[in-house]
This record gives structure tokens, sequence and C-alpha cells, in this order.
């Protein structure tokens, strides 16, 4: 998964149900935008419900000088202000009929709660997100995600990924 050159479907072990529920797992960034369009496009083929999420991680949590949390409605404005963002992103990718939920959380475990939840036969997500470069092999959410998700993920690479494996044949 982290040395492929293109987006990679995972299997797992039993996993071989009709896709009906897809969920994935944005974050705003392009690859998550790529891993949207990807996600539409199976839905649309498959005739599958699609649930976008977004999880706000509690290292985004806004903390005073003493790094304790901030004190006021933070929280009713950082999902606000995800809301907003959602909408926009969805907009972008001319998404129809996405439902699309923000939750707060630790964005491995929460993905994986959110799939199971939609019981999803199929997880769609980024391999780097937030700006991170080309070449950069797996970020550590969906290594995580790769190992405990109990469904199908497909692993959505960045435009410009540069795969270290060279064609030798």
């Amino acid at each position: 998964v982290q040395k492929c050159p293109s987006s990679l479907w995972v299997v797992k072990n039993g996993a071989c149900d009709a896709i009906k529920s897809i969920v994935v797992a944005v974050d705003f960034s392009p690859v998550s935008q790529r891993a949207l369009t990807e996600a539409k496009w199976l839905a649309t083929t498959f005739g599958a419900k699609l649930t976008a999420v977004h999880v706000i991680g509690h290292g985004d949590v806004p903390v005073n000088l003493f790094g304790q949390p901030a004190k006021g409605d933070w929280r009713t404005q950082f999902e606000a202000r995800a809301a907003e963002r959602f909408a926009a992103f969805l907009q972008e990718s001319t998404a129809p009929d996405v439902e699309k939920k923000i939750v707060w959380g630790e964005p491995a475990e929460q993905i994986g709660v959110e799939a199971a939840q939609a019981k999803a036969n199929l997880l769609v997500l980024g391999t780097v997100g937030h700006g991170a470069v080309a070449g950069l092999l797996l970020g550590s959410t969906a290594e995580k995600v790769l190992e405990s998700a109990d469904c199908n993920v497909l692993a959505v690479k960045p435009q410009g990924f540069v795969s270290p494996v060279s064609k030798t044949i």
C-alpha cells in the first residue's frame, strides 16, 4: 500500500459483499478531494449510499497560554466553521446525495466507528493529507485505519505521488 503508485483497493478477509454503503473520510485536503471523487463514482456505479465523514481531532482544540482548553463556546464555533468548509468542499466536487457527518475524536478511531455505524462495505480515504509532500509514503491516520478497518478500504494516492518502486522487468 505504501509504495503502490496508484490507488489501491484492499480487500479484507471475508469482506466480499456487494457494495451498498461507502464511507469516505475527508480532511479538506486535495487528496481527500480525490478520495471523494472516487467514492462518488463508486457510489454511482454500485448504487450505494455515500457518507462523507470529517473528524475534528483533539489536536484541533484551541488552548490558552497555559495549554488548557480555551473557555467559551469554541466547540460550536469549530463545528460551524467545519460545516461551512464541508459544504464548500462537497459543492466543489458536485457531490449529490452525500450524507455528511462531522464528529469529534481521534481521527483513525472515529473513521472506523463511523464506517461500522454506516455498515460500510467500503471505506475510502486519502493516504496522505494536510499538505504532505509527494513521495511521502503513508500517513499515520491512513495506516491505522487500514490496520483496524473491518471492511474493504480504497487507499487513494495524492496527485503527483512518486512511488519509490522503479519499473524493471
